[in-house]
């Protein structure tokens, strides 16, 4: 999780050093440094939700290949549990980035 919130931290403090006209105008690199931590704040929130809904997708696809393959069916109390954390697993990143690319479309307008 340091990770994220790392990664959020620069980007923040790149459209902070971007802004031309941050240091002529009283009060703007408060709102931009609030306006950073907003957006990671909104990307965590919109990235879990996500992530409920991925990972239980994902958990699910790889429950139903288990069922459906006799090969994989006769190990099935074995690789079910795994494939389902799995699939929570490998939803936490698709869901960061789903995340960003809804955050980027609908903050920029603020």
């Amino acid at each position: 999780m340091g990770g994220l919130t790392n990664v959020i931290g620069r980007r923040s403090d790149a459209l902070y050093h971007s802004c031309e006209f941050a240091a002529h105008l009283p009060g703007q690199t408060q709102r931009l440094r609030r306006w950073g931590k907003e957006r990671g704040n909104a990307v965590l929130k919109i990235a879990a939700l996500i992530w409920l809904v991925l990972g239980t997708t994902l958990a699910g696809i790889a429950v139903i290949v288990i069922v459906t393959i006799p090969s994989l069916f006769d190990q099935g109390m074995k690789l079910i549990p795994i494939a389902a954390g799995a699939g929570f697993l490998v939803a936490m990143p698709l869901s960061y980035l789903v995340a960003r690319k809804i955050s980027a479309g609908t903050l920029v307008a603020r």
